[in-house]
């Protein structure tokens, strides 16, 4: 008797991890789908599309309303600061 219901658990068990494999491929394939669907919307071509479709008005910028910041340059001072600040400060560790 115990044999036999055994065997019936593990076809039970069987047929679930089948049932869930199916499952887990169908979402990889989905999800795979659903990435090359991203990808495609934002790509320019889509996007210049929809802004027509939607009649948004939207243009690339012209060259005078571009603003071109430079990057702030650290001083050797404030950089050694952060450093020396870092190797100070106290490591907690887990207990």
């Amino acid at each position: 008797m115990g044999y036999v219901w055994q065997k019936s658990q593990i076809d039970q068990l069987g047929q679930q991890i089948r049932k869930r494999e199916l499952r887990l491929k169908e979402l990889q394939d989905q999800n795979g789908k659903l990435v090359q669907q991203l990808k495609s919307m934002r790509s320019p071509q889509y996007l210049q599309e929809r802004v027509k479709e939607m009649n948004l008005g939207l243009a690339p910028s012209q060259p005078s309303q571009v603003w071109y910041l430079k990057e702030p340059v650290k001083s050797e001072a404030t950089h050694n600061r952060e450093l020396a600040s870092r190797q100070s400060s106290p490591v907690a560790l887990n207990e």
